[in-house]
């Protein structure tokens, strides 16, 4: 493969921010969406989904600083959108990576996309909804039976575990469908994942517990076990 020179490095460059600046634009409109209050919901995506997780919470949730209510809820916005909008950024990354792949591997990447969306997807909702209502409640109930302490959390703590949850179980969760397509298409040996694929369960157990801000090692045990699941079966089907 021939080097590129200075003026195909920069059409490089602009083709790659253009493709950037539409997900960052499909990202934005979906952000002012999701916090479109929605008729027959009475709220907006947003509140909904944010009332539904401080539900889950034994005690009186408070904003320590004026601007954290509006930080949470612009994060909640973005998390949402770019969930919404993933599908669309994949296929800003496909066309931007479609002329350098060649025929078999583009033949495998389209096979690779219907599941890829499908887990990522699934691990989003996982996250959100099975993950962050279980580590919410283990760590308050924990909690009586340490320091004697009133019932007051702060809302970016809680917004925190929800957050870390859903988008590390949405991203993790699709690394094995991404192993399985390196591997068929010939771009990572089998036998060296296999082979180190230990390492790799010690190292995505090690990344969760230092991105997590709960202390119960609930969403590394939920994220992790799956993963590895996951990754045992993708090794045996390729």
């Amino acid at each position: 493969m021939e080097d590129l020179t200075l003026e195909e490095f920069e059409q490089e460059l602009q083709v790659l921010f253009g493709r950037l600046l539409r997900c960052f634009l499909y990202i934005v409109v979906a952000m002012v969406a999701v916090c479109i209050p929605v008729p027959w919901l009475g709220t907006s995506l947003v509140l909904l989904v944010a009332s539904y997780l401080l539900l889950k919470v034994s005690g009186e949730v408070v904003a320590l600083n004026p601007g954290a209510p509006i930080a949470i809820y612009l994060t909640f916005a973005f998390l949402l959108a770019f969930i919404f909008t993933f599908p669309a950024c994949l296929r800003e990354i496909y066309l931007y990576i479609k002329p350098a792949l060649l025929k078999n591997e583009l033949r495998l990447f389209k096979k690779t996309v219907l599941p890829l969306i499908t887990v990522f997807y699934s691990g989003f909702v996982y996250g959100l909804f099975v993950i962050s209502p279980i580590a919410l409640k283990a760590t308050v109930s924990i909690s009586q039976y340490t320091i004697p302490t009133e019932r007051i959390y702060a809302i970016n703590e809680i917004a925190g575990i929800v957050l870390t949850a859903s988008v590390l179980a949405a991203i993790i969760l699709i690394i094995p469908i991404i192993l399985n397509y390196l591997i068929r298409v010939e771009m990572i040996e089998k036998e060296y994942v296999a082979k180190n694929r230990y390492w790799l369960y010690v190292a995505i157990w090690a990344i969760i517990m230092i991105i997590d801000n709960e202390p119960t090692f609930i969403v590394e045990s939920l994220v992790t076990v799956p993963f590895i699941f996951m990754t045992e079966l993708a090794l045996r089907w390729v």
